[in-house]
This record gives structure tokens, sequence and C-alpha cells, in this order.
């Protein structure tokens, strides 16, 4: 389940489109086993001089046995801007741990620069 908002004359969470989550895409890797997750978040921003929040969590939450409960959920948290520069670190969570509104779970990715421009790098961390 999604907290976005989608349609004609709405708005984002809080007043606040940095919090906007705008597509959500997932598809199988090229590595047998593994999937891909993409967020997008507020596209935007960037061109705005905005960042992402620093006090927000976003995630995605993963029900796995079909009871509408998230089982895996990862959590993506951002440092504040400095010198219009970001950090990004993400956690995963299983079991009763992704449940929790924050993030939980140990680090998989940690203090990842973010791109702000057009040509985005990769990171890639083993869950």
């Amino acid at each position: 389940m999604s907290h976005r908002l989608s349609g004609p004359n709405l708005r984002s969470p809080k007043g606040d489109a940095r919090l906007d989550l705008t597509d959500l895409f997932v598809f199988p890797a090229a590595e047998a086993g593994r999937t891909v997750l993409i967020m997008n978040v507020n596209p935007f921003a960037p061109t705005q001089g905005e960042a992402f929040h620093p006090d927000a969590v976003y995630r995605i939450n993963i029900d796995t046995d079909g009871d509408n409960r998230a089982d895996i959920a990862y959590s993506f948290v951002f440092s504040p801007p400095r010198d219009g520069a970001q950090t990004v670190t993400v956690h995963r969570a299983e079991g009763p741990e992704a449940q929790q509104r924050d993030a939980a779970g140990p680090a998989v990715m940690s203090d990842i620069a973010v791109a702000f421009d057009r040509v985005s790098g990769v990171a890639s961390g083993r869950a």
C-alpha cells in the first residue's frame, strides 16, 4: 500500500512535495533469484533546488505471504543537505521489524551519495 497521491488537483502529503512517492518499479534482475526495486520520489525536486526530506522515512514494503502486512521492508533515510549534497542509508527489515514505522533492521548500504542531476550513479548492496 502506497501513501501517495495521484490525480488532478491533489496535493502532496503534508503539503511537502519531497514526500510524494510518484512511482514504484519492480522487475527481475539479470542475476537469477534477485529483484530490482526502483522508487521515484518527486521528480521535480532537484530542479526546484529541493533535497530529500531528512526527517522522512521513504520505504518499500513487501508482503511475501498474502496477509497484507509487510514481511520485508526497505527503508531509505536521507541526511540533511550539506553544501548541495546529500547521502542515503538503506535498511532492510524482516518479520515484525518490517512493520515498524521507523527505519529498522541492519543497514545494507550506508552514506551513499545522492545524485541530483539527470545522470545518476548506481549503488548496489546485498540484501
